[in-house]
Order: C-alpha cells, then sequence, then structure tokens
C-alpha cells in the first residue's frame, strides 16, 4: 500500500530527526572520551575548586584591575585558599603594590628582582614558602629579595613590569621564572601601542581572553557558557571554541610568531638592563609525565645568542628528583619543590658568581651556560 505524501514525509522526518539525534550522541561521546579536559557549563558551576572564608567557588577574588596592565594582584591582600582538587592551601599575602611582601631593604645589600607568573609567586605554597621567598632566607642578610611574580603574567607582563620597577629598585640581578609554553602562549592574545609596527611592549597591555569582574575574580571572555543547554555539552563546546578561535581573533599570533616574540623580549630587557640577566625555566607535571621536558630544551637553546643572559633550566633536576611529591597540582610547586628551586639556583648563582660574591663574568663564553 502507497505511503500518503503527508505520511512520507513525517516517516522521513522522524528518520532524519532520529539519525541527527544519534549522530550528535555519537559525536557527544566521542568528544567526551578524547577530551575530557573540556569543560561545560556543569563541570565549572558543579566543581567549586577553592574554599575560602567559608564560602566555595570556581574563582579567587584576588585580582584587580591595572591602569598599565590587564590586571594585578588586589594590594594589602590576606586570604588563605584551599584547593578541593589538588589539596594543599595558598597563602595570598601582598604589599601596598600588589605583590609578595619583602623585608625592609637595606641600602648596601645586593639586590634582586623576580619576574614571573603564579608559579613565581608562590601558588600552592605557605606564605614565604614561594621560591623567592626561599632563596632569600637561603642568600642571607646581605641580599635583598624582590618578588614581583602575579599569577596569569606572561613575557610582555614581565617587560612592563621591568621598565617600570628596574628605576625604583635598582637592582643588581634580574631573575625572570618562566613555564616557556605557557608565557608564550600569553603573548598570542597580547596587544599594547605600537604593536602592530613591531614595537616592544608598552603600557597600557590588554590581554583579549581575560577581564576582572566586580568581585575580584579573573574570568575568560567565553560566549560559549552563556548558551543555555548548550553550554552543558562538551561537542558544543568544543566546536564553538574551535570555530571562536578562527573566526574571533583573539589570538593575534600564531605560536611560531610567539615564540620569536618572547625571544625579542627577553633581549631586549638583557639588552636595557646592561647587567646580568637568569632566565629560570620550570617544567610542568604534564611535561614531565610525558617525558616532553625536551621542548624546554630546545627554548633554552634558541636563546643562546642573547648577551648577559644566563639560563637556569630546571627540568632535569625536578626530573631526577621525586617529582610528583614536589608539585602543588598539575603546575604550581609545593612548598618543597620550591625549596629545591631556591637550592637550585642560590648554587647557580654561587656557581657562575652572580650573587655579589665576586665579579661576574664576562658574557664572551660565559653567558647561558646549560644546567
Amino acid at each position: 500500500m502507497k505511503l500518503s505524501l503527508k505520511r512520507k514525509l513525517i516517516f522521513s522526518s522522524i528518520i532524519f530527526a532520529s539519525s541527527l539525534i544519534l549522530m550528535l550522541a555519537v559525536l557527544e561521546l566521542a568528544v567526551r572520551f578524547l577530551h575530557p579536559e573540556i569543560l561545560t557549563f556543569k563541570n565549572i558551576t558543579d566543581t567549586k575548586r577553592y574554599s575560602f572564608e567559608g564560602k566555595s567557588s570556581d574563582f579567587v577574588p584576588v585580582y584587580a584591575p591595572s591602569p598599565i596592565l590587564s590586571y594585578q594582584y588586589r594590594p594589602n591582600l590576606k586570604l588563605t585558599v584551599e584547593d578541593r582538587i589538588y589539596g594543599g592551601a595558598t597563602c595570598f599575602v601582598t604589599n601596598e603594590l600588589g605583590f609578595r611582601p619583602w623585608r625592609t631593604p637595606k641600602g648596601d645589600e645586593f639586590k634582586i628582582m623576580v619576574l614571573g607568573d603564579s608559579v613565581t609567586y608562590g601558588i600552592g605554597a605557605g606564605n614565604e614558602e614561594d621560591y623567592p621567598s626561599q632563596l632569600q632566607k637561603k642568600m642571607g642578610s646581605g641580599v635583598q629579595v624582590y618578588n614581583l611574580g602575579i599569577g596569569g603574567y606572561g613575557f610582555a607582563e614581565y617587560y612592563i613590569l621591568y621598565k617600570q620597577y628596574n628605576p625604583q629598585f635598582k637592582p643588581d640581578l634580574l631573575i625572570i621564572g618562566t613555564i616557556p609554553h605557557n608565557d608564550t602562549n600569553d603573548l598570542q592574545s597580547s596587544e599594547w601601542p605600537g604593536w602592530k609596527t613591531g614595537a616592544l611592549p608598552v603600557p597600557p597591555l590588554i590581554r583579549r581572553e581575560y577581564y576582572i569582574d566586580s568581585n575580584g575574580e579573573l574570568r575568560k571572555n567565553d560566549w560559549v557558557y552563556r548558551v543555555p543547554f548548550l553550554r552543558n555539552s562538551k561537542a558544543f563546546v568544543y566546536i564553538a571554541h574551535a570555530l571562536d578561535n578562527r573566526l574571533s581573533k583573539k589570538n593575534i599570533r600564531s605560536e611560531d610568531e610567539s615564540r620569536q616574540l618572547a625571544k625579542k623580549i627577553i633581549s631586549g630587557i638583557a639588552e636595557d638592563f646592561g647587567k646580568k640577566l637568569l632566565l629560570i625555566i620550570f617544567p610542568t607535571m604534564d611535561e614531565l609525565e610525558r617525558g616532553e621536558i625536551h621542548v624546554n630544551d630546545e627554548f633554552a637553546a634558541s636563546l643562546n645568542d642573547i648577551p648577559n643572559l644566563f639560563v637556569l633550566n630546571l627540568s632535569s633536576k625536578i626530573q631526577a628528583a621525586d617529582w610528583k611529591h614536589l608539585y602543588a597540582d598539575k603546575i604550581h610547586l609545593n612548598s618543597a619543590g620550591n625549596r629545591l628551586a631556591a637550592d637550585e639556583i642560590a648554587s647557580f648563582l654561587h656557581s657562575q658568581k652572580l650573587d655579589g660574591t665576586a665579579a661576574s663574568p664576562s658574557s664572551e663564553g660565559a653567558a647561558n651556560p646549560k644546567n
């Protein structure tokens, strides 16, 4: 018996809808299996990773807008935050400038200024257990260490902070702590006046992917999680982010362009500083687990031709230790990890005569020793 046109349309629509639902279900399962790291809105709202002052939250309200950078830590902050996923706690303590407090300096001390991101600040470690603070203890009374680390910062921020605070602190040695892949990626969405013509970073710096909300939390400019229902689909989040990266142009540089710019910034700091610059490379737990610390070796090797630059690559040192017990999470060192880092830095500074105990060697043949 022949079906009427109406019934054929209904039947075809049912088949089409069923096939579409099945295809979407398979796609959703595939993305969940292949990309478990993709977060849906439900993942984010249900995680409640952090605990502080009797509250639970996915974000920590420790940030404030900055007139020269995209954001900074709130000044005069004192907040202990527990990580409910990885365990441990971070003591967020800042001075009137929004940095880790340092002791009152004396006029005749050897001064070290440390730039970096959350690893340098000491996320995952207790108060005064960040590696600059532990370095301060090891170096003794004749040395003054300034920790200018801020979570989320990258090479563009390091350059601007250097230009702002170098005249004020007049350091004898400049240290930059970096996770190369992370800090290089930060450059992909960073812009400043004159960036299109090749100018090095100047204020005001804009990070296209972040903003500070009214509660002082660092948020991502992400429309995906504002779409009801679909925002709980990993397939939707994955595809939307892939299209967003192509169409929204949040990233204004490729990875290769960012790596080249990172070297240009490091070279610019070394040339302007005119003294000895030490770059410290930290590996992530993921790099250690996957056996990919060679990327840090390659990054260090790419900087060989920069005068006055010393590179201390901690990747092999941490790998050789019981590294699984040195991390607070996938990125940040715990107190023991920071202690190891401070020990290695102090030893390196002494071996290279960079600690003020004797005249530093000339840059010819002395810079960039691999460790």
